[in-house]
């Protein structure tokens, strides 16, 4: 992993890095000769942390790219399910993925405190076929493209005790 980060002002810093991820392979013992490659991923990712101290307010936002070779995804075999030893099927497939997220954090009083995040993301598969043997080349994964979280919280704090009532919402795409 290489990271690059600049100081704009002491509030304000931008990054960049880069870095290259993996998994091992190996083989799927219920299947006789099914081995599966390593799983190797490149990310790529610029992005923003700042802070407001006037304002008391914090903004994170970045963009990233990464793309995988042999992302591994495990499965339960449904017909194992009622035998009381489950199987699992390992699949692979080459995956890209565009996107960015958002993070903002306002805290006008010691007391309370609103954040919200949000997030983008394309994922698309590489070269895969599925198992019924469709082409789904270039199709999205199925990892949902919107998600986001709304939130605020109280903090009271009395007779040497602490208490915090919060209220969240999380919103995540089909």
């Amino acid at each position: 992993r290489v990271v690059l980060d600049y100081h704009f002002t002491p509030n304000v810093m931008g990054f960049a890095s880069v870095a290259k991820g993996y998994k091992a392979g190996g083989y799927n013992s219920v299947q006789i000769g099914s081995a599966f490659e390593p799983e190797k991923v490149w990310n790529y990712e610029a992005g923003i942390k700042s802070v407001f101290p006037e304002q008391h307010l914090m903004l994170n936002t970045s963009v990233y790219h990464y793309r995988y070779s042999n992302l591994q995804s495990l499965t339960l075999d449904p017909n194992t399910t009622g035998s009381g030893v489950p199987r699992y099927l390992v699949d692979s497939s080459n995956e890209k993925a565009d996107g960015m997220d958002v993070e903002l954090q306002w805290q006008p009083t010691a007391a309370f405190n609103l954040h919200a995040s949000g997030a983008y993301i394309d994922s698309r598969y590489g070269n895969k076929h599925a198992a019924s043997g469709a082409n789904v080349s270039g199709q999205p994964t199925g990892v949902p493209k919107l998600s986001y979280a709304l939130g605020m919280q109280y903090s009271w704090h009395a007779m040497g005790g602490h208490m915090a009532f919060n209220i969240d919402h999380a919103y995540r795409g089909a």
